[in-house]
């Protein structure tokens, strides 16, 4: 190094101590985007009902007490359910309003690992094109999948599906 010269690694430091300075906690965002695709699922999904945009909706359920010998995923909830609830003319049902205020006031957080699943909601458009999907475990638990991810739900939509299955089906 010669005299006069400041080493290399002192703007870098210096720049980090100006971030720390101004937001304490901006490390806590490294690696993270803005919106995950989960996230990014359970608001469209949450617009579209809102809008008006979901005409249909399927409430699907396979009984917490089944027992299978894989894990059960999307794919295979979708195709090994037993119990549907479908909800037509959306825009007209009286808990649509309801189902808003808590899709609004959740949010879904990546989770390390996809649960097993045992419910699902399916949202469908006025030509019955599908529009997205969310997912949860057993036992109404604040866990599953949105956009085929592994999520923890945060707010009140598991309760919300749980007073949506009938006692006798879960």
């Amino acid at each position: 190094m010669t005299r006069g010269r400041m080493p290399r690694f002192v703007p870098t430091a210096l720049m980090f101590s100006i971030l720390l300075a101004i937001n304490p906690t901006w490390h806590r965002n490294l690696g993270q985007g803005a919106e995950t695709d989960a996230q990014k699922e359970f608001n469209a999904l949450t617009t579209a009902l809102a809008n008006g945009s979901v005409a249909t909706i399927d409430v699907l359920h396979m009984p917490d007490a089944a027992e299978t010998r894989v894990s059960v995923r999307p794919e295979l909830l979708e195709k090994w359910f037993e119990s549907r609830v479908t909800i037509n003319k959306v825009g007209e049902w009286g808990g649509r309003d309801e189902l808003v205020k808590v899709m609004k006031a959740g949010e879904v957080a990546t989770a390390q690992k996809m649960p097993d699943l045992r419910s699902a909601i399916i949202f469908y458009d006025s030509k019955g094109a599908r529009i997205g999907a969310i997912y949860f475990s057993r036992f109404f638990r604040a866990e599953g999948a949105a956009a085929s991810l592994p999520v923890a739900f945060k707010g009140d939509l598991p309760g919300w599906l749980k007073q949506m299955i009938p006692s006798p089906l879960r």
